[in-house]
């Protein structure tokens, strides 16, 4: 469903990505491409120039604007846009307070009704009711019938009093079935009325009869998606002559545009209640607009994959079957279980469609054959128990036979125990390294080092890649995921991932995910210092209750993700590193509790370490700016003639994340000792061109001359800012103007002095700078400068030291909470990202001591937690 109109919103928000800047052309195109895409999918003309008009209100405005990502701010916007069309918040069902609760079904002839009847009344009883259906479409042939029939495959009695094939009083039977359900004690009554080819007279009157004599609780208005923009007439049609207080979408796999499900809970003013989905009584849920929303637009529907997890695994049979992972334990008989499971959830490809970043796939999806499962159980089936527990024992004449019985070749026999033995090995690694127990892997040795021999039977080979069924990997022939990108709004990025791509897609499995419920965590929160309980599901944080979340914290701080506001990932001290090197970097930084990056400026293209879910967020500056000769070579863009500046910031505007990185002083040979690089009248055109363009300027200096031109031009950053004085201070601290002294990097002053043989004035001044640094950052600390915590990692300071620098900064002048904020929920606020609030990013650090009273305490965190994984 809405694959058509999922392709080109997709398609669409994917070209804005890349673009620093959106000027009002960017938004106009992009709007108008929607807005096409949503008329070929049959939405409905008023609902589309709504839903553009809202976008484009938002887009032009202060939100996007001066976001940090604006194209993400456009997602965003289309995002809440489009849940607030379908409904906003999921409307459930109104319950009497004294029972039964009815609930008529209205709608055209042919919409499905009737089978949907059954799968309201099979869904009802699920959540515990006893609801009972009253056949009152006495018109249609048949319709009584079939109405036993469905809920016969419910579970469901059927009051039918009447034949029908057109005899008997609908209105009456609906009293009758109302009174019936009142002596049997039915809590729900589900009352199936009769439909037409079309909409007429007797139709809106009957319906409107039976409703007077029953006076349900809810009227469902049944329609189907197929028919498009017809849906909308139709709807308004019941709306006016019976009136109705849901929404019911039926027939939503066979329609590709979706049109109808945009365009009637717009036009009627009245909630989707309920979506169906296929034939079988279990394809139908609550229809959730946010969820629906996500699906759209191609970011997947993991809640629902939980949900539809919950209903069909058995919580006690899963627990033994983890604990077996962490043993090696693990048999043929508990992935039969576990396949069988997964498959009552409904088919694979269905499943696997609700991953973010699917849509990308749909092809792959289509063409998988659930035979190629079939097979898989027919081999295990074939086997005798003692082989399930023990594959080991299946020698060649054993396979040969377990083939002939199951009806496959021997080497598909052959891969099923490789792959078995190589996951088994896998799991046990992964459940080792997360502490779970398990060996690690590592194999035990005998006497003077040689192997011990074990039982009988093939040797587990090497791991080479996953098996079916378990997160190592999926069966041959199943869709390959591991291209598939890892979230919303996603672009495919230029060249082939190296050996680091490579490693994480092997490795990935390292890195513990939360259970099908989610993970729950309590302890003091920082910076408010309150003891509270939060739930991570999906990645993000939720402060209301997850039924089923595993504890995993329980005590202890909790402090949101540290930053590195000054770093290089992908700068190392002989210049550029490698695309895997930078991986390497990055790994480091975060190991160490940096979860966010403000990068500024590296000659490499870091954009695909973006979409490593395993690496902190790194917020780009693209490139240097510099002039020849006045920066180190090769590591930025050297203009010539500094008048190209402002045009140099629009191209690094759009090539960024935001942020543009300026050289503002550096030695000049011919003075022998710092200088500005740029006219004050330049650097002002310049800094107006990004700030017109939503993006931010960051500036290294060292020295103080090139400082008042910067601040007054409008700089958002310092970089290291030695040569601050009291005035340049006092007017940053008016501006907002942020300093990032990077403290630990301002150390290597001296050495860089004593290289300095050939420029005597330059080295007395780096090594007065260095000097007064602590004197400098605490008067601009007591001045109210904003100052953050930055490492400069990447050239002569290693990476991982971010700690290092919070400690510094604390014994230049910050309290230790001040200096812990520099790091953590200051510095995130400032780069546009939130702390641990409802619905933010779960990145978070765990500590058993409190940091505020201890800033040493940071070099241990009992638990690093990164979009809701943990990673250490």
């Amino acid at each position: 469903m809405f694959d058509t109109l999922s392709d080109r919103l997709s398609s669409v928000l994917a070209n804005l990505r890349g673009k620093g800047r959106l000027s009002d052309a960017d938004i106009d195109a992009t709007c108008r491409e929607i807005r096409i895409a949503l008329l070929e999918a049959d939405v409905a003309l008023p609902v589309v120039r709504a839903f553009i008009a809202g976008i484009k209100e938002r887009a032009k405005g202060a939100e996007v604007s001066g976001a940090l990502n604006p194209a993400q701010q456009v997602v965003k916007i289309v995002n809440e846009e489009l849940i607030g069309i379908l409904g906003g918040e999921t409307r459930r069902l109104n319950l009497a307070k004294t029972p039964p609760t009815v609930i008529m079904l209205a709608g055209l002839q042919g919409a499905g009704k009737t089978t949907l009847a059954g799968k309201l009344a099979a869904w009802l009883r699920k959540q515990g009711h006893t609801p009972m259906l009253v056949a009152c479409d006495l018109q249609r042939p048949n319709a009584v019938t079939q109405l036993q029939v469905v809920g016969e495959r419910a579970g469901v009695p059927v009051f039918a009093p009447e034949p029908g094939n057109g005899v008997g009083n609908p209105v009456k039977v609906a009293k009758a079935g109302l009174d019936e359900a009142r002596r049997a004690q039915h809590d729900v009554v589900v009352v199936d009325t009769a439909g037409r080819l079309g909409i007429d007279e007797e139709l809106m009157r009957q319906a409107a009869d039976i409703k007077d004599a029953v006076q349900p609780d809810e009227v469902l208005f049944v329609v189907d998606a197929m028919i498009g923009q017809d849906a909308v007439t139709t709807a308004e049609a019941f709306r006016d002559g019976v009136g109705f207080t849901g929404v019911v979408l039926t027939k939503l796999d066979g329609d590709a545009r979706g049109g109808a499900a945009l365009s009637v809970r717009e036009v009627t003013g009245q909630p989707i209640l309920f979506a169906s989905n296929g034939e079988k009584l279990d394809d139908f849920d609550v229809f959730h607009p946010d969820r629906m929303a996500s699906r759209i637009l191609g970011m997947g529907d993991l809640l629902t994959l939980i949900e539809q997890a919950e209903q069909h695994f058995d919580q006690e049979k899963a627990q033994a079957t983890a604990a077996k992972l962490g043993t090696g334990e693990l048999t043929l008989e508990d992935f039969l279980e576990q396949m069988l499971a997964v498959r009552k959830m409904g088919p694979i490809a269905n499943l696997l469609g609700m991953l973010p970043g699917a849509g990308q796939m749909k092809d792959q999806l289509a063409n998988f054959d659930e035979r190629k499962l079939d097979r898989l159980q027919a081999i295990i089936r074939g086997m005798t128990p003692a082989e399930r527990a023990d594959p080991k024992m299946i020698n060649g004449s054993r396979r040969l036979r377990i083939s002939k019985g199951s009806g496959v070749s021997v080497s598909e026999v052959n891969d099923l125990v490789t792959r078995f033995f190589e996951a088994r090995k896998m799991m046990k690694q992964m459940a080792g390294r997360m502490g779970f127990g398990g060996g690690g892997g590592s194999s035990r040795k005998g006497k003077k080092g040689k192997k011990g021999k074990g039982g009988r039977g093939p040797t587990p080979p090497k791991m080479r890649g996953g098996f079916p069924g378990l997160p190592g990997g999926l069966p041959a022939g199943m869709p390959d995921l591991s291209g598939m990108p890892p979230g919303p709004g996603a672009a495919a990025r230029a060249g082939r991932p190296g050996p680091a791509a490579a490693r994480l897609r092997s490795e990935e499995v390292q890195v513990r995910q939360g259970p099908m419920t989610g993970f729950h965590l309590r302890g003091v929160v920082l910076p408010d210092g309150e003891e509270r309980d939060f739930w991570v599901v999906n990645g993000r944080v939720r402060t209301k209750p997850v039924p089923g979340a595993e504890t995993i914290v329980d005590g202890g701080f909790l402090l949101p993700g540290m930053v590195d506001a000054h770093c290089h990932v992908g700068l190392g001290p002989e210049g550029a590193t490698t695309l895997d090197e930078a991986a390497t970097q990055a790994e480091l930084d975060r190991d160490n509790g940096t979860l966010l990056i403000r990068d500024c400026g590296v000659p490499i293209d870091t954009r695909p370490l973006q979409e490593r879910l395993d690496l902190p967020r790194i917020v780009r500056a693209g490139r240097h700016l510099s002039r020849p000769r006045r920066y180190i070579k090769h590591l930025g863009v050297e203009l010539e003639d500094p008048s190209l500046l402002p045009a140099a910031v629009a191209e690094q505007v759009a090539y960024g994340d935001g942020w543009v990185k300026l050289v503002g002083d550096w030695i000049d040979r011919d003075l022998g000792d710092l200088a500005p690089l740029w006219p004050d009248e330049v650097l002002k055109e310049a800094i107006d061109v990004a700030h017109a363009a939503g993006a931010k300027v960051t500036a290294h200096t060292f020295g103080e001359d090139a400082l008042p031109g910067l601040i007054n031009a409008g700089i958002d950053c310092i970089e290291h800012g030695t040569g601050l004085t009291d005035d340049t201070i006092a007017e940053m601290a008016r501006r907002g103007t942020a300093l990032v002294p990077t403290l630990i990097n301002i150390e290597l002053f001296p050495s860089i002095a004593d290289g300095a043989d050939k420029f005597p004035v330059y080295a007395a001044h780096m090594r007065e700078l260095h000097a007064r640094v602590r004197h400098t950052v605490s008067s601009a600390v007591e001045a109210g400068v904003p100052v953050y915590a930055g490492t400069d990692a990447g050239g002569g300071v290693k990476h991982g030291r971010l700690v290092d620098e919070v400690i510094a900064l604390h014994e230049a002048g910050m309290s230790r909470e001040q200096a812990l904020a520099s790091a953590s929920w200051a510095a995130r606020s400032w780069l546009g990202w939130p702390g641990l609030t409802e619905g933010s990013p779960a990145d978070l650090l765990v500590f058993a001591d409190d940091p505020r009273d201890d800033l040493q305490v940071l070099r241990d965190p009992s638990m690093i937690m990164l979009r809701g994984r943990v990673v250490r």
